[in-house]
């Protein structure tokens, strides 16, 4: 092998490189923010409960005090369900 075949082989070997890194980047680009993914998750099933909650005339209004600790039980159990299906 002479010398330009090495250089266009070493030429080769960094273009694929460069492709390999582009390729993860714009993968990892195109997948949503893991955080927003929960947090969107959350409030779409606080929107679907409090959906079923008012169709079936049970809506329970929350004071200012209780935002914090009223259903902490249920979004515990969704966080859990969160982190073991994610």
């Amino acid at each position: 092998m002479n010398t330009n075949d090495d250089g266009t082989m070493k030429a080769i070997a960094n273009c694929i490189s460069v492709l390999q890194e582009l390729t993860a980047k714009l993968k990892q680009a195109q997948e949503p923010d893991p955080q927003l993914k929960q947090a969107t998750r959350l409030y779409n099933q606080g929107y679907m409960a409090g959906h079923e909650d008012t169709v079936e005339a049970v809506f329970t209004p929350l004071v200012d005090a209780d935002m914090e600790t009223y259903h902490s039980d249920v979004v515990e159990e969704i966080m859990k369900e969160m982190e073991e299906n994610p």
